[in-house]
């Protein structure tokens, strides 16, 4: 569901269903804030993971 391809929606697509052609937008919020959480969830492991320094990324 969050990738979506051939006959699979992606979640994307659920959130603007629920919004703008359904008027659903209790359901439309909730999900938008689902898709939020589970990017931070995965860009914090991926940083936990990764170990990055922020003083070697910065550029100066």
């Amino acid at each position: 569901m969050v990738l979506g391809g051939g006959r699979v929606t992606m979640i994307a697509e659920a959130v603007f269903v629920q919004m703008f052609q359904t008027a659903n937008w209790g359901l439309g919020s909730a999900l938008g804030i689902i898709l939020l959480l589970f990017v931070v969830a995965v860009l914090w492991l991926v940083q936990r993971v990764v170990k990055l320094d922020p003083s070697v990324t910065r550029q100066e």
